[in-house]
């Protein structure tokens, strides 16, 4: 207990402050405040998160798939360049449904319920006729980790079409929880079956940039670079080198367990060199994929 006067006021003796001294303990308790206002906020907000994917057992997921390919080939003739260019586009609506889950993996059941396809080449209503007969209707069973690796288990077999569409895909989620702000690193083979030097080793870099406010969505940019070396075909054929670079961005719902938007654009050059005392000219591949794969309800 405070010792008090017979007047209630207490009889300890009070020290005076100088009037700078109080403005100067003001001014620091504001300060103190003001960083206590902003840090606390910043702390929260660097709280890590996990990326994975698991949706719910039963869940039905709509997606839509936009695809256009750009290939250009160049070659000499007769002291010139002799160009030839073929854009290929691509539309897919199917529908993934979530048949059992684990902690290992997400078993769904994709069906294309759609597809259209368009082509400046030859043969080009030919070609647009037999990827829409081939895609439109068929089933594959995916089997997906949490971190986004995917592999085909069971599928109609036969179809080219299908099987590179549902093609085996690597990790790209992180392993453990990250931090907006954070990066992680992928390796793996590029998929581009149709490129001229097949698919080659993609290395590419994933940033988690932003959260919502709930910390419900994740927004992910990703870079990589593409290279093969340089390799001949069986016997005397020709060498064929490539490279390339792949820009990217992707929206993951953290509640449903499942990436609903990823925008990707591939762009490849390729060298085909034919083999010493040949007198063809090298011909040179550009190729750019552009995809966008998003929910549609």
């Amino acid at each position: 207990m405070i010792p008090t006067d017979s007047d209630g006021s207490d009889s300890l003796p009070r020290r005076s402050f100088p009037a700078g001294t109080r403005a100067a303990s003001g001014w620091a308790l504001a300060r103190l405040t003001a960083l206590y206002t902003i840090a606390l906020p910043c702390a929260l907000y660097a709280q890590t998160v996990s990326l994975r994917i698991g949706p719910p057992v039963g869940e039905t997921l709509r997606m839509r798939l936009d695809q256009r390919v750009e290939m250009t080939g160049t070659t000499r003739v007769q002291g010139g360049d002799s160009t030839a260019a073929v854009v290929t586009t691509l539309l897919v609506i199917s529908r993934a449904f979530v048949e059992r889950r684990d902690q290992e993996a997400t078993i769904v059941v994709a069906y294309t319920d759609s597809a259209a396809a368009s082509s400046t080449g030859a043969d080009s209503a030919i070609i647009a006729a037999e990827t829409r007969r081939a895609l439109q209707g068929k089933r594959v069973r995916l089997r997906i980790a949490p971190d986004g690796a995917t592999e085909i288990v069971d599928r109609d077999p036969g179809d080219p079409n299908l099987n590179a569409l549902f093609a085996q895909m690597p990790a790209t989620l992180p392993s453990g929880e990250v931090e907006v702000g954070e990066s992680w690193s992928r390796a793996m083979v590029a998929p581009l079956a149709d490129a001229p030097a097949g698919g080659g080793k993609l290395e590419a870099t994933f940033r988690l940039d932003s959260l919502s406010r709930d910390r419900e969505t994740a927004y992910v940019s990703l870079v990589g670079t593409l290279s093969r070396p340089p390799r001949a075909k069986r016997g005397a054929g020709p060498t064929i080198t490539m490279s390339g670079s792949m820009t990217g961005a992707l929206v993951m719902d953290r509640r449903l367990g499942w990436v609903t938007e990823a925008r990707t654009a591939y762009v490849v050059r390729s060298v085909v060199t034919p083999p010493p005392g040949s007198s063809s000219a090298a011909l040179r591949f550009r190729m750019k994929v552009t995809q966008w794969m998003r929910a549609v309800r």
